[in-house]
């Protein structure tokens, strides 16, 4: 039997001490989310005209076995998946609701902050990976109402996680629960597409494979699950139509700027001019790609998987029209790459401070980085504060 000795010695110098409270304020970090979530879902959970439309298809669902809108047209604007999800909650569903979207979010932080806790080596650089994404106001959004969104994200970090545990070869069994994953994605989102074009052509470039056929049958995969991807005729709506191909290549340029104000958001408030956001968007997109090039023997294949991922997903966005990228749709199209985002990120500040390992480019990133959580904080606060009232006012 093991004496309190070695269990707990007496000698731990202050640095082991300091890092053992990290980690342990690192793992609560999702019930800090929570509590602002419950916050936010006292009066019940926030509802737009999306959600209506998932609750009545939920209920027609219970009731007929079948899927309608509102109107009683075809349920043809939204995949089935969610409203079927949320028909198993019975006549009540909507007080049972606000604690789903809570154990999902709690879910999703809980598996990005284990991801983090394996590839960010620096107890600081991941304690501040983990308040940037249990503190995004953008993350609490999509748990905050109801949306499809946070059982995308449980879905989308269930494969990452599966792809972590088995990061060297693909085998049958893999490659079966690869596709069961990305048919489900597409049920869920119509986003579900791109992530799962870029899940599967990441792991076809960087996984190895038991056979050489099955690089063929992931291409006939790749084939199988764009067709699944048609089965409502997604990509045949007015957001994807454009008018030349000269047009188009400007709306993409457009559209780059939007998505890169956008993710500057995340960091400085929207009263910033946008150019002052699209910079530095541009400064941080271009440290990880200087990172990525200069230190390419330090980064893991996973990694590599989770940009290849991240960016076909943007890709689609891109090849929006810019009319269907209002903001606040933007926002909740681009929450759902957040976690995967600031681990990229915080993967990349690890790596740049093991490439420049000296005290003063140490403490100057650590003071910058304590200065950026300032904002997305009060913001978190002061949202969550206000989708209460408003449902609170709602209901009354």
């Amino acid at each position: 039997m093991l004496s309190n000795k070695l269990l707990f010695p007496k000698k731990v110098n202050k640095l082991q001490k300091k890092s053992i409270l990290l980690e342990s304020f690192y793992y609560a970090l999702p019930l800090l989310a929570l509590g602002l979530h419950q916050y936010a879902c006292a009066c019940g959970i926030s509802l737009t005209f999306d959600s209506f439309q998932y609750l009545n298809a939920a209920e027609d669902f219970a009731q007929h076995r079948a899927i309608t809108m509102s109107d009683g047209s075809p349920f043809m604007a939204y995949p089935p998946f969610f409203p079927w999800v949320l028909s198993w909650f019975g006549e009540n569903r909507l007080a049972w609701i606000p604690f789903f979207q809570g154990f999902l979010l709690v879910s999703n932080l809980s598996i990005w902050l284990y991801l983090g806790a394996c590839y960010i080596s620096s107890v600081f650089l991941r304690f501040i990976f983990g308040l940037s994404i249990c503190l995004s106001a953008p993350f609490l959004l999509i748990h905050s109402f109801l949306w499809s969104e946070p059982l995308f994200v449980c879905l989308l970090s269930i494969i990452f996680l599966y792809f972590h545990f088995n990061n060297e070869k693909l085998d049958f069994r893999g490659l079966c629960f690869l596709l069961l994953m990305c048919g489900l994605l597409i049920l869920q989102r119509n986003a579900g597409i791109w992530w799962s074009i870029g899940v599967l052509l990441g792991v076809l470039i960087l996984l190895k494979h038991t056979q050489v056929y099955f690089k063929w049958i992931l291409l006939l995969s790749i084939g199988v699950v764009l067709w699944l991807g048609w089965y409502k005729q997604s990509l045949h709506t007015d957001a994807y139509k454009h008018d030349s191909l000269f047009t188009f290549l400007q709306e993409i340029i457009e559209n780059i700027g939007i998505c890169a104000a956008q993710l500057g958001s995340w960091f400085l408030p929207l009263s910033v001019p946008e150019i002052v956001r699209v910079l530095l968007a541009s400064l941080i997109l271009g440290v990880i790609a200087w990172v990525l090039i200069k230190g390419k023997k330090s980064v893991t294949r996973w990694i590599l998987l989770l940009i290849i991922a991240h960016l076909i997903y943007e890709g689609g966005l891109l090849i929006l029209k810019p009319s269907a990228l209002h903001y606040s749709d933007l926002e909740r199209f681009m929450a759902v790459m957040l976690p995967g985002f600031f681990l990229i990120w915080f993967y990349i500040l690890d790596v740049f401070l093991l490439l420049y390992p000296k005290k003063i480019v140490n403490y100057s990133l650590y003071i910058v980085l304590m200065f950026s959580l300032v904002y997305p904080t009060y913001r978190s606060v002061k949202n969550t504060h206000f989708w209460k009232e408003n449902q609170c006012k709602s209901i009354k």
